[in-house]
């Protein structure tokens, strides 16, 4: 299956589903590379309401 085929099947997931699909991701990148699980940890623990991103927005930027 090619990563194009995979990524159309994604799309048919549930709202649900493709969170666990991005947790699973995340969790592999950060379990791989101490950089980005830094990274990853910092921005989850902003609590600086400006630094935070709606999920609208997310997704326009990573559809691009």
């Amino acid at each position: 299956m090619s990563l194009a085929q995979i990524k159309e099947q994604l799309t048919h997931l549930p709202d649900e589903e493709q969170r666990e699909v991005i947790t699973f991701l995340l969790s592999r990148q950060a379990d791989k590379d101490d950089d980005f699980k830094k990274f990853a940890a910092n921005r989850i623990d902003d609590k600086d309401p400006a630094n935070w991103v709606e999920l609208s927005e997310l997704r326009k930027r990573f559809s691009e």
